[in-house]
């Protein structure tokens, strides 16, 4: 007979990762974010401290939509008031005058209004200083390592700044909320006339790739511009495509046209040449663990490194050297995958969860069903019957002896995982 069918060799070469020599970025740092997995698909100088501009506002925003309710009513005060000069954008609030927390943030982010930021910030934290410690804070919380906050809006201070990398772990964290998406995916909002203000006040986004012809982007979720002297033009913005979400930040640009285009760039290239992948099955920690790997990559050409967090660990993802992603495992997840890649801790749970005697119980039974077999059909004298009862009473003692030969082994098997499993613990604490 002959057999048909198709094969893929064992040994195929990895599909080699994308170049990103033509990437055109003008910008003088940027980075691109998978989103969903956390790999970093490009790098241009993306740890360098740089000035954010009014990007900052995705932190406000992000920090006022944990905290507050869209319905609250927000007074406005001098401290907010104070941003209503030429030199700053802005809505001409006056003191006095009431807002929703919503209408605030939609000032904030499409109009970009630093009087109504920063009112945002000292509602929020209770005063101003208090909100600018809970940036840092959520900051560091995020994994930021080059960030510091000195106030709501992104108003110019030396003190100030943030780096592309960071500003991509903040937009991640930020695009979970489906409000923040909401508001930063709207074209145009009007905020109706107020208890001191007449007529009603209409803006638009300032986001290119949402709202300009000639940079909008298939998929778009929004995002945020920013521009001061010092900062140059910075951007930050979010598109889903093809099941990803793709998250990215350029700083410094020359011109608001150079960073659109820097982020259309960046976009093409991380939806155009990568796949999420799953490298660990739903069946071994409860959920699909995905990485992200160049398009047609297998898992089988990932590399995983393990390291402890806190009560569980975590997993980095790496493809031909390149990052590739990371999830982070909890206490039960992590024994689970230490189990599915453990092959003596896997046999030894096996081996306890079985009777103890089941090896070779069947056979002993069959032998012994022969014998009584045996003598129904043959005349038995006595001493043939003595001789049949002292096997019998002989196979007997030995399914004893194997009975507690076998709890004595699976005592010692528990025994040695267990100390196995306190090793690693104590080998966890010192590190």
């Amino acid at each position: 007979s002959t057999l048909t069918g198709t094969c893929t060799p064992v040994s195929a070469e990895p599909i080699p990762y994308p170049s990103t020599d033509g990437v055109n970025v003008a910008s003088e740092t940027a980075c691109l974010m998978d989103a969903d997995t956390g790999a970093i698909l490009y790098n241009k100088d993306m740890d360098r401290q740089m000035y954010p501009a009014s990007i900052t506002k995705v932190m406000t925003t992000m920090l006022a939509l944990e905290y507050g309710n869209l319905s609250d009513q927000v007074t406005m005060t001098s401290t907010g008031v104070a941003y209503v000069q030429s030199y700053s954008s802005n809505l001409g609030t006056l003191v006095g005058e009431v807002f929703t927390l919503e209408q605030l943030l939609y000032g904030t982010m499409l109009k970009s209004a630093n009087d109504m930021a920063t009112q945002v910030g000292e509602y929020i934290g209770g005063t101003l200083p208090s909100f600018i410690d809970l940036m840092n804070h959520k900051a560091e919380e995020l994994g930021c390592t080059n960030t510091h906050f000195a106030n709501a809006c992104g108003m110019p201070d030396e003190t100030h700044y943030t780096s592309a990398h960071d500003m991509v772990l903040i937009g991640q964290e930020a695009i979970k909320n489906e409000e923040f998406r909401k508001i930063v995916g709207t074209h145009t909002y009007t905020i109706p006339p107020t208890n001191m203000y007449s007529q009603p006040r209409e803006f638009s986004s300032h986001n290119p790739l949402l709202t300009n012809p000639d940079y909008a982007f298939p998929g778009i979720i929004g995002g945020k511009t920013g521009n001061t002297n010092a900062a140059g033009n910075t951007l930050t913005t979010y598109t889903s495509n093809y099941g990803r979400t793709l998250v990215v930040c350029t700083l410094k640009g020359s011109s608001a046209p150079d960073a659109a285009s820097d982020n259309v760039n960046l976009h093409t290239f991380g939806s155009s040449f990568f796949d999420n992948i799953e490298v660990i099955g739903a069946d071994v920690v409860g959920r699909s663990v995905k990485a992200t790997v160049p398009s047609g990559g297998s898992a089988a050409d990932v590399e995983i490194a393990e390291t402890p967090e806190g009560d569980g660990a975590r997993l980095t993802f790496t493809y031909a050297g390149h990052d590739a992603g990371f999830r982070v495992l909890n206490k039960e997840e992590h024994e689970a995958w230490q189990k599915a890649n453990t092959p003596e801790l896997a046999i030894e749970e096996e081996s306890d969860s079985q009777p103890a005697a089941a090896v070779d119980d069947d056979s002993q039974e069959e032998e012994v069903e022969q014998m009584h077999i045996g003598a129904e059909r043959t005349p038995m004298s006595g001493a043939l019957k003595v001789g049949i009862g002292f096997v019998v009473a002989l196979l007997v003692l030995l399914l004893i002896f194997k009975l507690w030969s076998d709890y004595m082994r699976a005592l010692r098997r528990r025994r040695r995982r267990n100390s196995i499993k306190n090793k690693r613990k104590r080998e966890d604490k010192k590190k």
